[in-house]
């Protein structure tokens, strides 16, 4: 009996991690159904408190909304722009900008391999190394999660109303590690040796450190311009919190949304922002809310970074 319990637990397992994809593709559904399961109990749990809560609209706070949202959208480009310089890749803004914009919608799917397929074969149409494309994206992934994070802990500890429990404290000590050695000459010079004896990455240089930290400044603009987004959103349908709460919510969720996308774990942003809001607002509210962010943040993407690429082109012209 043991026997057979054994085999099938060797069957399953070799099943499971005989194929990547199919692993990668399970534990993606396995997360879609963990969150859709937990925003399905806590909405149907607490309806009352969903539908008497006082919802208002308030215009102004959501045009406000709408010009903080492309103040923390487009830092990102650049920050992309950035990396993809440093590491050897095209210097053209235009270039790199209509690379990140043709990802945009499909970093939404389930998955990492449909952006960042879609950003390799843009380059490669265009002879860019996607060792280049494929080292710039994990660099983007750690740096706007390490960033987001020592966002957070600092929005957490100017406002004293955020939670800051020991873990928070552990994963930021480990992201100054990681800021350190991305900074370090010591550890840049290691890293491009490693790159220049391989012939597949034979187009790529290490990351300079001043620009890894500038790199790592301009993604935080980014949050702390998404967090007054998330603010006056929320004070635009009547659900206001304090604006450093709004900052620091914002971006441990969007940290926790970018480290999440490496194990395929989709909706964990959304978790982390409804159990952060939950401390200021009923906990139905708080997920619709983090429900009602992700609708109006992916259509406001999708139209705002349209608008970029024009934009830059005339720029460009009058350069």
């Amino acid at each position: 009996m043991c026997r057979s319990c054994a085999d099938r637990a060797r069957r399953v397992w070799r099943f499971l991690t005989g194929d990547r994809k199919r692993t990668r593709r399970l534990l993606s559904i396995v997360f879609v159904l963990l969150a859709l399961s937990a925003v399905t109990y806590v909405v149907a749990r607490d309806w009352d408190s969903l539908v008497q809560f006082g919802w208002q609209l308030h215009w102004g706070q959501i045009g406000w909304a709408l010009v903080f949202f492309p103040l923390g959208a487009y830092p990102t480009i650049y920050g992309w722009h950035l990396l993809v310089v440093g590491l050897g890749g095209p210097s053209s803004l235009v270039v790199n900008a209509n690379a990140f914009v043709v990802s945009v919608l499909p970093r939404r799917l389930p998955g990492v391999v449909w952006y960042v397929g879609t950003r390799t074969l843009w380059y490669r149409e265009r002879g860019v190394s996607s060792a280049i494309v494929l080292a710039a994206t994990v660099l983007e992934t750690l740096t706007l999660g390490i960033s987001g994070l020592l966002v957070y802990v600092v929005a957490a500890v100017v406002s004293e109303t955020l939670p800051l429990p020991d873990a928070l404290y552990g994963a930021a000590g480990a992201a100054a590690l990681v800021v350190c050695l991305l900074v370090s000459p010591v550890a840049m010079r290691w890293l491009s040796a490693k790159v220049r004896r391989g012939r597949w990455a034979a187009d790529m240089r290490a990351l300079d450190p001043w620009r890894a930290l500038g790199v790592l400044a301009v993604y935080a603009v980014a949050w702390v311009n998404g967090g007054l987004f998330l603010y006056f959103l929320l004070a635009g349908i009547g659900g206001g919190i304090p604006v450093e709460a709004a900052i620091g919510t914002w971006a441990l969720a969007g940290a926790a949304g970018m480290f999440a996308s490496l194990v395929q774990g989709i909706g964990l942003k959304e978790l982390t922002m409804s159990a952060i809001l939950g401390g200021f607002l009923p906990l139905s509210v708080a997920v619709g809310v983090a429900v009602l962010v992700r609708v109006v943040h992916t259509v406001a993407e999708g139209v705002f970074m349209l608008l970029v690429l024009p934009i830059l082109r005339v720029w460009t012209k009058r350069g």
